[in-house]
């Protein structure tokens, strides 16, 4: 039977960098887990920063701004990654130059890219892995927050159902099988939310063989939804910073994650997890969990898997979770004639309320939840997400 291995990586950042460390130097952040893409045939990840030298100035927007020296591509061609994911909420940090001047970086260093374009159509255009006649083809798709491409601008692949789901059926007219490879979801959430749940589970509905999702910067759970692997979340690929504040442990749930491979052939696909850690900026060396480490990771990620089943339960973690951070994106609600004069410094936040998907749902919960005077009672709660927070081995 011949079986089609891929390898999908989640989020990629090289920001927090001071200096871009020296070839062998930055190999052997990532000895540990080479290994892993060197037995698959294929591997794909999110690439979460712009590989740039160029201007230094951003775009105004919500959150952070990330980009990376050029060089720091040699980590991507070390590990022999064939394709890069753009479809996220920083490839439009620094404008259209950095758009593409980094995906022909990639190009360069012989590795594709995917989910950004000259428009939102080229944007969604998928990459199609092939071997031996079987043919998969992945679409990158990210939420709307900011850089996302419109039919005259260039940018990535927002999401958009009508669009998703035709560019699903047109990808399956040539392709055995197709992946999404999806950038939302609420950050640090270790549980996926109900609109999350729903709306992945009609993505495979639509005709999609299996959803891949990432962007939480933690780990959140997997499961078989009529057959086929639905991951809510595999955490943060690489992604050093500070240990300092809440990330001064390095047990947090951000320096954890699991790499996802997909077995496939005509007539099923499998799904095997790696899961991983990686240090902060004063030791960011990646390490392969194994043995008894594995052992219990693999425990871990089956406790945050069981709730997604449960709808009901689904929807209790994610009413505790609005009282954690749907309080402070509500707070962003408040209109200024003075937006009308200077929009985008004064109306960011306040967009990225309204056009993210994620953040929609958090703080529409979270006003329900006001409204029906309940927030003070799953503030009560919140240990019960707290504790996968920490991931102690």
């Amino acid at each position: 039977m011949i079986v089609m291995k891929i390898l999908f990586a989640a989020d990629m950042c090289f920001n927090r960098f001071e200096n871009l460390p020296s070839k062998s130097l930055l190999h052997s952040y990532f000895n540990s887990v080479k290994p892993v893409f060197e037995t698959t045939d294929f591997s794909m990840l999110n690439l979460e920063c712009v590989l740039y030298d160029g201007d230094n100035t951003p775009i105004i927007k919500s959150g952070p701004a990330l980009k990376a020296e050029s060089g720091f591509v040699e980590a991507l061609s070390f590990l022999n990654v064939d394709v890069a994911g753009l479809a996220n909420n920083h490839t439009g940090d620094y404008r259209d130059e950095a758009i593409f001047d980094t995906i022909n970086l990639l190009a360069k260093n012989n590795i594709a890219s995917i989910g950004a374009g000259e428009n939102i159509t080229q944007a969604y255009l998928p990459y199609v892995f092939e071997k031996d006649g079987i043919k998969v083809a992945v679409l990158a798709i990210c939420e709307n927050e900011f850089g996302v491409a419109d039919n005259d601008r260039a940018g990535v692949a927002g999401f958009n159902l009508v669009r998703t789901a035709k560019a699903i059926r047109e990808a399956k007219e040539s392709a055995d099988r197709v992946v999404v490879f999806f950038h939302g979801g609420n950050e640090n959430n270790p549980f996926p939310s109900p609109g999350k749940t729903e709306l992945y589970r009609y993505i495979i509905d639509l005709g999609a063989d299996a959803f891949i999702g990432m962007h939480t910067h933690c780990p959140q759970g997997y499961e078989i939804y009529n057959g086929k692997p639905i991951v809510y979340s595999m955490g943060n690929f690489y992604f050093p910073v500070k240990a300092e504040g809440a990330r001064a442990d390095l047990n947090n749930n951000w320096y954890f994650g699991y790499m996802t491979e997909l077995d496939i052939t005509k007539e099923q696909i499998k799904i095997n997890v790696h899961p991983y850690h990686f240090g902060s900026l004063e030791n960011p060396t990646m390490e392969l969990l194994s043995g008894d480490r594995k052992e219990s990771f693999m425990k871990y990620l089956n406790d945050i898997s069981v709730p997604i089943s449960d709808a009901e339960q689904i929807k209790h973690l994610f009413n505790i979770w609005c009282t954690t951070r749907g309080i402070t994106y509500s707070a962003m609600l408040k209109y200024s004639h003075d937006m009308e004069k200077n929009g985008a410094s004064l109306c960011c936040h306040m967009k990225n309320d309204f056009s993210c998907e994620a953040h929609n749902e958090l703080v529409r919960n979270t006003l329900d939840m006001c409204y029906f005077d309940t927030i003070e009672r799953y503030s009560a709660l919140q240990d019960e997400i707290n504790q996968y927070c920490v991931i102690k081995l």
